[in-house]
């Protein structure tokens, strides 16, 4: 099942919400060394490394 196919409208909206309302909210700026760390340890933590 491809989710780009069958919920594109969901996709873009999820696109959206991960590239700019949380990566650019206003006082929650990481550089990008910090973020990259952060998703990582989440996907660690997660076992979906």
């Amino acid at each position: 099942m491809n989710v780009y196919e069958t919920d594109p409208e969901f996709v873009e909206r999820v696109n959206y919400f991960i590239s700019e309302e949380v990566k650019k909210e206003p006082g929650q700026e990481l550089d990008d060394a910090t973020r990259y760390l952060a998703v990582l340890a989440a996907l660690v933590g997660c076992q979906g490394a």
